[in-house]
């Protein structure tokens, strides 16, 4: 059985993969990085460019009656997050973890 480490690393290098970044040693930093909760980290690129990690984050309430609401409204954060990323500059932005 995989534990959180090998799933998030697994993650990790299908997000690279989309944004064709061939840098196999970040793929150990970002899982470690999700499973701390680290906030932000960047990292500069062998082509010049920088890889950005930002953990958006919006508790779930654990109540049964509003449960499913706190995780489908943390998905669309998640989700419209990358999209204002990826329309308001040239940057691309993956999701890694939700």
């Amino acid at each position: 059985m995989e534990n959180a480490m090998d799933i998030i690393g697994q993650q990790s290098e299908n997000a690279l993969r989309m944004l064709n970044i061939d840098e196999s040693a970040i793929i150990e930093k970002i899982a470690q990085s999700v499973l701390l909760q680290n906030a932000y980290w960047e990292q500069a690129l062998h082509d010049g460019d920088r890889l950005l990690f930002i953990r958006y984050f919006s508790p779930v309430v654990n109540r049964e009656e509003v449960f499913l609401g706190s995780v489908l409204f943390n998905d669309f954060l998640s989700k419209i997050f990358t999209q204002a990323v990826e329309e308001s500059t040239q940057a691309q932005a993956q999701i890694i973890a939700s």
